[in-house]
């Protein structure tokens, strides 16, 4: 749960990635991941989970928990060379 506010006034969102496509805006100079990828996401309370491909993935998997603004998860992704990557990250989530 995330905050924002007027003084003396606190509203309180719930960020919900169930059937949220989306692709990323900024990522890493060496990243393969990028515009073209496209995030399929699924989300069950706290737990989310994501298919993507596009661009130089031709194949990802990504699972984690959403704690306020934050996704904590991790990933495997064939890229279409062949090479295999997976990792753990957390993120910030901006509406």
């Amino acid at each position: 749960m995330s905050s924002y506010g007027i003084p003396g006034i606190i509203f309180y969102y719930m960020i919900n990635l169930n059937n949220v496509k989306m692709n990323v805006i900024e990522t890493s100079e060496n990243g393969v991941v990028n515009q073209d990828t496209i995030f399929s996401f699924n989300q069950e309370q706290d737990l989310v989970y994501a298919n993507y491909s596009g661009g130089q993935i031709a194949k990802g998997f990504l699972v984690g928990y959403l704690k306020g603004n934050k996704l904590e998860f991790t990933y495997g992704q064939v890229q279409v060379d062949g090479i295999l990557d997976s990792v753990r990250q957390r993120k910030l989530i901006k509406k």
